[in-house]
């Protein structure tokens, strides 16, 4: 593990002292090639110039590709762009834990099926292709790295030191991504997501980080004495772009129609994943912010209507997984799966393809409320599903950003097997009902300059 002290002292091994200088013979002719070919301190400092230059070079042309990119952004194309722009800037993020550098581990290995139809070739967790694997941790909107504390002893409490770094084509020197609550931490500044079972006794913190605070940091921790077991970070790809180098939003400060009939031509983009499986993924356009209603705090849209994208059949929003929805987590004593938890990636664009809301955060699995419960005993579940054999349960995903106010609701209908032990069991099937996004009053004037 490589260390990082306070200071680093930068000098030239090949520095030469002034009397080995004076000690040097003047070589025959017939020597004079191979006398070229020694490196004295002018040469070194020229090819010193010289790597500098060609890496400013470099960064420049990343640069110019990096912002005629940005320019030609379009909703219908911006998974294409965000991985043109990924592979142009070649992000790589670093995570140090009191002074010192972790390594990114691979995921668990995938189960029997999983291997067998990838081949068995399992790729390694490297930021060096950008490409959709999310074996390997990456996403369309997110990024997930695990690591593993080299420090048996550290807790919770211990952790008093959390610093992600960012290197670019774009960037001569790394950049540190800010945490939320600045660089001193303590045990109020993680907030717990979810616990296992106590016959297993593993809890999931998350500390949020980043320039709009969308991304974050897990920590899986032992119930007993917090003791740390795993780190993941879980980085939000659009956020990753504007952070290396920091790139200021150019948000228009007034709608493209009419402020007075609310937000016009929005993108949303959603999924529902694990560590290294991606459960359910979906882009939204022509999303329409209707104007707020008299005391309202808040405008609400929901993104599976038959506004929004038509209405979506239930085939197409089920979760998919290998053999339940679920996080999995390993450690060097025990693998478990937790079926409370996902983690989700959001993003919200707005006309001209600027980000104006996104998170990236693991989110527990809550019963739905009381009017949803009341909606299905009278007939509210989806009709095009069969629910013989098992029971149908109302879950939902909440965020409720505390910066912005604003609020993303995912609704998830449960179909557990009832079959008992002694027949043929069946994976849970789990399905979004619907997503609902809410951006306050506050947040909305603040931004686009209105004053609704």
């Amino acid at each position: 593990m490589r260390r990082y002290p306070p200071q680093r002292l930068l000098g030239g091994d090949s520095a030469v002292d002034d009397n080995q200088q004076s000690s040097v013979k003047r070589a025959p002719a017939s020597r004079a090639f191979a006398v070229s070919k020694l490196q004295t301190p002018t040469s070194t400092s020229s090819s010193l110039a010289s790597a500098s230059t060609s890496s400013s070079s470099s960064s420049l042309v990343a640069k110019r590709k990096t912002e005629e990119l940005f320019r030609r952004l379009q909703p219908h194309s911006l998974v294409q762009s965000t991985e043109k722009l990924l592979a142009t800037l070649r992000i790589a993020p670093t995570l140090i834990v009191n002074g010192e550098e972790l390594q990114p581990k691979a995921p668990p290995a995938p189960t029997v099926a999983a291997a067998a139809s990838a081949g068995a070739r399992r790729p390694t967790s490297t930021t060096a292709a950008w490409r959709f694997r999310p074996d390997a941790g990456k996403f369309r909107y997110g990024l997930s790295l695990q690591y593993a504390p080299s420090d048996m002893e550290l807790t919770l409490a211990s952790l008093k030191d959390v610093r992600v770094l960012v290197t670019s084509a774009a960037m001569s020197t790394p950049r540190c991504i800010p945490l939320a609550n600045g660089n001193a931490l303590s045990i109020k500044s993680w907030r717990l997501v979810a616990e296992t079972d106590r016959r297993v006794g593993l809890a999931l913190y998350e500390l949020s980080l980043g320039d709009w605070n969308a991304s974050s940091l897990l920590v899986l921790v032992w119930t007993q004495k917090r003791e740390v077991a795993r780190l993941f970070l879980q980085l939000h790809t659009t956020e990753l772009l504007y952070s290396a180098p920091q790139r200021a939003l150019q948000v228009r400060r007034d709608d493209d129609l009419d402020r007075n009939h609310g937000l016009h031509s929005y993108t949303a983009a959603i999924s529902l994943r694990s560590l290294d499986e991606l459960f359910w993924e979906r882009e939204v356009y022509q999303v329409e912010f209707p104007t707020p209603e008299a005391g309202a705090q808040h405008v609400t849209v929901q993104l599976l209507d038959n506004v929004h994208g038509g209405t979506v059949a239930a085939g197409d929003r089920v979760l998919t997984s290998e053999t339940e929805p679920a996080l999995r987590l390993e450690t060097e004593a025990v693998k478990c799966a937790m079926d409370n938890c996902f983690l989700v990636d959001f993003t919200l664009w707005d006309a001209e393809c600027i980000p104006i809301w996104g998170f990236t955060r693991a989110l527990e699995l809550k019963n739905g409320s009381t009017k949803q419960q009341q909606n299905d005993e009278e007939g509210g579940f989806d009709m095009s599903v069969s629910y013989l054999g098992g029971e149908a349960k109302r879950f939902q995903l909440h965020f409720q950003d505390p910066v912005r106010g604003n609020d993303l609701v995912v609704h998830l209908t449960k179909l557990s097997s009832s079959f008992t032990s002694h027949q043929s069991a069946k994976k849970a099937k789990i399905w979004v009902i619907q997503v609902d996004v809410s951006l306050s009053l506050k947040f909305i004037n603040s931004t686009f300059g209105t004053h609704y």
